[in-house]
């Protein structure tokens, strides 16, 4: 596998494990009954605001 492969793999993986820290930041926001906003999402996730924004972009525009 080059290098060029692993670094695509290496992006799938950690692609996946920030979306499931979203999806779990988003269920606790949910379960205490607060909106989750892009701040909040991003600290309960550990997470930068602008990956979060990211993502909640992204998970928001699917049908």
């Amino acid at each position: 596998m080059g290098s060029e492969k692993g670094a695509a793999k290496a992006r799938k993986i950690r692609e996946k494990q920030v979306k499931a820290k979203i999806q779990a930041a988003i269920g606790i926001h949910l379960l205490y009954g607060k909106k989750p906003t892009v701040r909040s999402v991003a600290e309960e996730a550990q997470i930068s605001t602008a990956t979060a924004a990211k993502y909640l972009r992204e998970i928001n525009t699917k049908p």
